[in-house]
């Protein structure tokens, strides 16, 4: 068991196997054991070496591994933005290989609660103490994951190590704050089980940060200081059930999250009164059958579920320091979603290949208002049909086989901004394709993989319609296409002879990809502090990746590198990089058991990135340390971590060409540097 405790800690070392997010069962139970190697410690991995892609599951047992943030900051292949939100899970969604993070897709037990076609927002608070597991899919994600997307996805399950019943802890740390949670289950003799997850956090939001003053080329009037107004308060409640009966299946999810949040200003120079109070609802009902025998026409899942959105947000600005020029706006998503889903099992079982179905239909709608306006209704109705084939061509040989067609209309009603170009009582009709390929072959330990794919994503309503207030209308935004091709190698080898080597495991992975975008679409500055989404780019992103690790008893090093070269060819005979995306990130990590304590050092290497698309600003390039410890003391942990343990503060930018424009900056958020200062946070928990 210790020879891969530490596996997979740095970089997507291993080759993991579709995490089954459209059909994961709410209950908690044992994971198929052919394809799932459980490990104590900070990962555990789903090992299919046929598996023509990356991917990583992460499911923590150690106080500070419950921090996503720890786990992310080791994968060189994301850009991690650092908001200054105070979220008690300390998660932000990250960029994935330099890709815009709003069309990542996210997954929750299989309910998509990310989703790029619609725009449904991102509930970012998710805490793994919460699910207990996190997947991470690189590039194109398995066939058991109804998209083509290769911007990557998410997948959160409902995971509780069999052991543990009931489990409760308190954290605290800065600038997060402090968190006090409760989880509990309870499994009947009559097939149904029930798995409930709240949390209280509350936190002042204090942060120091460099200011300067809205003009970055001159450091004169650049001062530093302590941006307080981002006090937070939030209460999340995550209830599952499940029941189970002659192979019928009725599930339920839940989640509740309120959150009473203070607004800091948008020139860091002004001061700020704004808040913002948000509500989520997010809810799904499903039901599925599954024979205990039945021919091969026969699926051997069968099911259908029904989905909720409700969110809501309030802003109220008196100070006009966020909104500009109006004093109050209110948001409000509504979405109804339902969908059948389908799974099919062929040849046999040493080698099964597994054919997914699924049909979803969907129906939209955003009510936006603000203290100008009386308000307007944008409305999206679609329907999707995805097919993904999971094919065993033979002992050595798979391939994967995706195709999706989304049928879209959208419609406004409403009075908007009276600057508005375009009338109210505007329909559109869309119709989305894409596919994808992907191809594996095992050679002992060794595997060889390949992906092509095409997606089109359209305009999400907002960008189509804006938002009545600071997003303007443009219906003759056209979809943008991404063709994404990647080429991998891996190799793993485990149970090595002490005699030979006095390496228990190591393992090794590397990538090219390159993803070329057309017709990007992208906010631009327009009138009146409003800003309107274009179709202005072009881009090109090159990239490489190799990570590895090694253990050798009680001791793993591993380390992680990635080199891309994200290009914006939309001016021509002037490319120019992609702003907020780094050239090179490396990463390494040390970890050591010792006794019940497992100590651990992390570090990140980010290059320079530029903070403009002209490629004239940019914030220098940095490291950033991590140390963290935990303990296991019988049924109590306790962690402690510190990050930025060298308190890396090199926010200093430089305007290309001179020495003379040169100044430090508050927007450490949009390069995803740390925050200035040192970050800390301490855990305690029971689990009974």
């Amino acid at each position: 068991m210790i020879s891969i405790l530490f596996a997979s800690l740095i970089g997507l070392s291993t080759v993991a196997a579709a995490n089954p997010a459209a059909t994961d069962s709410v209950q908690d139970r044992a994971d198929p054991a052919p394809n799932v190697v459980e490990v104590w410690g900070p990962r555990a991995e789903a090992v299919r070496s046929q598996r023509a892609g990356q991917s990583v599951m992460i499911r923590p047992e150690d106080e500070t591994r419950f921090d996503s943030r720890v786990h992310l900051r080791s994968e060189a292949n994301l850009t991690l933005p650092e908001t200054g939100r105070t979220n008690a899970s300390g998660f932000t969604l990250p960029r994935v290989r330099g890709q815009d993070s709003r069309f990542t897709e996210v997954y929750l037990d299989g309910l998509r609660i990310q989703d790029p076609y619609v725009g449904f927002p991102f509930i970012d608070d998710l805490d793994l103490r919460a699910c207990g597991e996190m997947s991470i899919y690189v590039g194109n994600p398995p066939p058991s994951i109804p998209t083509v997307n290769p911007n990557g996805a998410i997948s959160y399950r409902m995971f509780t190590p069999s052991s543990r019943r009931q489990q409760a802890g308190v954290s605290v740390g800065r600038p997060y704050g402090t968190a006090v949670w409760a989880l509990g289950r309870h499994n009947s003799d009559d097939g149904s089980a029930i798995r409930l997850y709240a949390r209280e956090h509350w936190t002042t939001g204090r942060y120091s940060y460099y200011d300067d003053n809205s003009t970055p080329y001159n450091k004169a009037d650049d001062f530093y200081s302590e941006r307080t107004h981002a006090d937070r308060r939030a209460r999340q409640f995550l209830p599952t059930f499940s029941w189970e009966h002659d192979g019928h299946r009725i599930a339920g999810l839940g989640l509740w999250n309120d959150a009473y949040t203070s607004l800091p200003s948008r020139l860091s120079s002004l001061p700020s009164l704004a808040t913002e109070y948000s509500r989520h609802r997010v809810g799904r009902l499903l039901y599925s059958y599954q024979p205990n025998k039945a021919p091969a026409v026969v699926p051997i899942s069968l099911g259908m579920e029904v989905g909720r959105y409700d969110d809501n947000t309030d802003v109220l600005d008196p100070s006009n320091s966020v909104l500009g020029l109006v004093k109050s706006s209110s948001q409000r998503l509504l979405s109804t979603s339902g969908a059948i889903n389908s799974k099919w099992q062929f040849t046999a079982d040493e080698h099964p290949s597994m054919f997914y179905l699924r049909g979803e239909t969907s129906d939209t709608r955003i009510d936006a208002s603000n203290s100008a306006t009386d308000g307007l209704t944008v409305r999206r109705k679609q329907i999707l049909f995805y097919s993904g084939l999971d094919w065993a061509l033979s002992s050595s040989l798979s391939a994967e086989l995706k195709t999706m067609i989304t049928v879209q209309e959208d419609k406004l009603s409403g009075q908007k901004n009276l600057d508005s170009l375009l009338l109210s009582n505007q329909a559109k009709r869309t119709v989305i394709q894409g596919s994808s390929a992907g191809l594996a072959w095992q050679i002992d330990r060794l595997m060889l993989y390949g992906q092509l794919a095409k997606i089109k994503r359209p305009p999400t309503l907002l960008e189509s319609f804006g938002d009545g207030a600071l997003i303007r209308d443009n219906l003759r935004l056209v979809p943008e296409v991404t063709v994404h091709r990647e080429l991998g190698l891996q190799w793993r080898h485990s149970e090595l002879p002490e005699l030979v080597s006095p390496l228990s495991q190591i393992s090794l992975r590397t990538a090219v990809f390159r993803d070329d975008t057309n017709d990007r679409i992208i906010l631009l500055p327009s009138v009146a502090q409003t800003m309107r989404a274009q179709n202005a780019i072009s881009t090109q992103i090159n990239g490489i990746e190799i990570a590895g690790d090694a253990t050798a008893g009680a001791t793993t090093l591993a380390a992680g590198y990635a080199n891309l070269l994200p290009m914006d060819y939309s001016v021509p005979k002037r490319s120019r990089i992609i702003p907020g995306v780094a050239t090179h990130v490396a990463t390494a990590s040390i970890s050591q058991m010792i006794s019940v304590m497992t100590l651990r050092w992390a570090t990140r290497y980010q290059s320079q990135i530029w903070r403009d698309s002209e490629n004239t600003i940019a914030v220098p390039s940095y490291t950033v340390h991590d140390a963290t410890v935990d303990a296991k003391l019988s049924f109590v942990s306790v962690g402690f971590g510190v990050f930025n343990v060298t308190d890396q503060r090199r926010l200093a930018i430089a305007a290309s060409g001179t020495k003379a424009n040169v100044g430090y900056t508050s927007y450490s958020d949009y390069a995803g540097m740390p925050l200035p200062g040192r970050q800390w946070r301490l855990s305690l928990s029971a689990a009974w």
